[in-house]
């Protein structure tokens, strides 16, 4: 038989041994809690650039910086153009009606297992806007549903729309503005 002093002993060191086990797995808990917001915050306040279209400041899906790259955000810069930037839901496409002119934005892999790019059609031509060399990777980057072009990609696109486009790297700004 076992004596007391050695029930309270084991009793103690079980009790001991449970407890490390709850500690640990509530400090698990809470670095995987902590971790996964870090990086939801990470997505959802990369702004470090003032945007303006025409002179007047974003203050929504503004420019981000993701590992040291510049993005453009899509929609809010055609909406603040005067645009109309309506999603297909039945292929995908993005329609954007700019300035009377008719434009489909798509994503395609021309080359199965080599990255998807987005394009930028002339309906009237039938032409693409040519948006980034195929060795520049696919020009754009999907950040929480939204869609943003890399800044080469955006200064081509809104250059070949009548648009400046000027980088300020010591205010952080980007202005883009409709030629006159």
């Amino acid at each position: 038989s076992k004596s007391p002093r050695n029930k309270y002993r084991i009793y103690f060191e079980t009790r001991k041994f449970i407890m490390k086990k709850i500690l640990v797995t509530i400090l698990c808990f809470i670095e995987t809690f902590v971790m996964s917001n870090f990086a939801l915050a990470e997505d959802n306040n990369m702004s470090t650039y003032n945007l303006y279209v025409n002179s007047k400041h974003i203050e929504e899906n503004n420019i981000i910086m993701r590992e040291s790259v510049m993005l453009f955000p899509f929609r809010t810069i055609f909406e603040s153009l005067g645009a109309s930037v309506i999603w297909n839901d039945l292929n995908g496409d993005i329609d954007v009606q700019y300035k009377g002119k008719k434009y489909i934005c798509y994503i395609s892999e021309p080359n199965p297992g080599y990255g998807k790019y987005f394009y930028v059609k002339d309906v009237d031509t039938n032409e693409n806007i040519k948006l980034t060399p195929m060795s520049m990777g696919g020009g754009f980057d999907i950040v929480n549903d939204y869609t943003y072009l890399y800044r080469e990609a955006a200064e081509r696109l809104f250059t070949a729309l009548g648009c400046t486009v000027t980088v300020d790297s010591e205010k952080n700004d980007v202005y883009i503005n409709i030629k006159e």
